[in-house]
């Protein structure tokens, strides 16, 4: 009997954020925009392209002018932050993930996809 091969981190990373895009894809405060997220260490830099009709995952990196938002860290980071398994805002206080661009956005959307508890 063959053994299944373990996932990636990059298929961990691709799995986690199309559940964040369902779960976008449902939120009123969504808008045109662009969510850059680069996960260092084997995850990939990805975009989440949005509108208010609903958010799409493209990689690579097709835009050309600067992302409404830009999450940067390790993958094991991402993914902590993606499934919960961590507070994100304990990993950005701790200084393992690096947020830039609109954070009240950010907060916004976080806490409309069950990401963020209370808003930043």
């Amino acid at each position: 009997m063959a053994k299944s091969k373990a996932p990636s981190d990059r298929d961990r990373v691709d799995a986690a954020l199309e559940k964040l895009v369902a779960r976008l894809n449902s939120c009123r405060m969504l808008r045109k925009s662009s969510i850059v997220i680069r996960a260092s260490g084997g995850g990939g830099d990805y975009c989440l392209d949005c509108s208010p009709g609903g958010a799409k995952l493209t990689t690579p990196i097709a835009a050309a002018s600067p992302p409404t938002i830009e999450i940067i860290g390790e993958t094991r980071h991402i993914l902590a932050l993606l499934t919960g398994q961590k507070d994100p805002r304990k990993l950005f206080f701790a200084g393992v993930i690096r947020v830039r661009g609109d954070l009240r956005y950010l907060s916004d959307l976080a806490l409309e996809a069950g990401i963020l508890k209370e808003p930043l």
